[in-house]
């Protein structure tokens, strides 16, 4: 695991740095790809660390933490991007995200054990993504993950729109606006490890995810009433996502004992598509700045998906207790 996750700071520290000092545009493309290859490798490096580490409750709790991390970051960046680009432009952003990514890659080299397990060399069919796919649990997590994340995204993208067009808020207060919607998904994170002890994985999964559903259509109706109602709908719309993207990755950790680096990896390479192609569906959803239609046929789709899921993971626990 360190072998993978050193380097791949490396790399995206180099990135930052060198996004802050670009001279043109194309500079600046390069390093942001540059910054995005090695940044890919550390969520999956990450959670599969965690599953080497901890075991049933423990490593769900670990994951919580963890999804909670991984969840904030983009829902705390409008608010500190705006802060340190208001003082000297992407200069400031990308010297503030270069700085960790030092002192993380001395703590790792540092501090950080190899956790990866002695265990028999598999072929390289087993290795295979595909197999991630094929296996109903690994399928319906990264199906719910993308459906997920491509309503994540446009709330992060979405929203500042909203307040800009219909309630006319500056940049700073838009990126405070976040603030509540941050603490709720650290807050969800923190109470799932008091769910799982009343509740199996996959019970917590579809729990969550319906709750999730609710609070999307919630929003759909009410992005427009006033400050208030956004501030309310958007906490518990993150409180949800708090609660449920642990699930995601305690079942896949629990289904792929020994391939839990390639489970990670899928989950996360598909999410990153959910990332994009939410806001990009999203933008073709968007009449006449009426946002209803962006979050109502979401919050169906993830429905669908939902329902799908649980037929799927349901037949295929009848499978295996026969």
């Amino acid at each position: 695991r360190k072998s993978v996750l050193i380097p791949s700071l490396v790399i995206s520290t180099i990135g930052s740095i060198g996004c802050a000092f670009s001279a043109n545009i194309y500079l600046f493309l390069f390093f942001r790809a540059v910054q995005a290859i090695g940044i890919a490798a550390i969520p999956v490096v990450s959670a599969t660390i965690i599953g080497d580490l901890f075991e049933g409750k423990e490593r769900g709790e670990a994951m919580s933490l963890y999804q909670m991390l991984l969840a904030l970051a983009p829902a705390m960046a409008p608010l500190i991007g705006g802060y340190l680009g208001s003082i000297n432009g992407h200069l400031s952003v990308f010297l503030f995200l270069s700085t960790p990514g030092i002192i993380l890659l001395i703590i790792n080299i540092s501090l950080l054990p190899e956790t990866k397990p002695n265990i028999i060399k598999q072929s390289k069919a087993q290795k295979n993504y595909s197999l991630i796919l094929k296996n109903k649990t690994g399928f319906s997590i990264t199906l719910i993950g993308f459906i997920q994340f491509c309503i994540y995204f446009c709330f992060l993208v979405f929203l500042p729109s909203i307040l800009t067009n219909s309630f006319h808020l500056t940049v700073n207060k838009i990126g405070l606006m976040f603030v509540p919607m941050s603490l709720s998904i650290m807050l969800g994170s923190f109470c799932y490890k008091f769910l799982q002890k009343r509740l199996t994985t996959k019970q917590a999964l579809f729990i969550t995810s319906f709750f999730n559903i609710i609070c999307v259509v919630l929003f759909s109706f009410t992005y427009n009433i006033n400050i208030p109602f956004i501030i309310i709908v958007t906490s518990l719309y993150g409180f949800s996502m708090g609660l449920s993207m642990p699930t995601h990755t305690t079942l896949l950790t629990e289904e792929f004992v020994q391939e839990r680096a390639t489970a990670i990896g899928m989950y996360n390479f598909i999410r990153y598509l959910g990332m994009g192609t939410g806001p990009l569906i999203g933008g073709f959803l968007l009449f006449n700045q009426n946002y209803f239609w962006i979050f109502f046929l979401g919050a169906i789709m993830f429905l669908l998906v939902i329902l799908y899921t649980m037929k799927m993971l349901s037949f295929h626990s009848v499978q295996k207790l026969k």
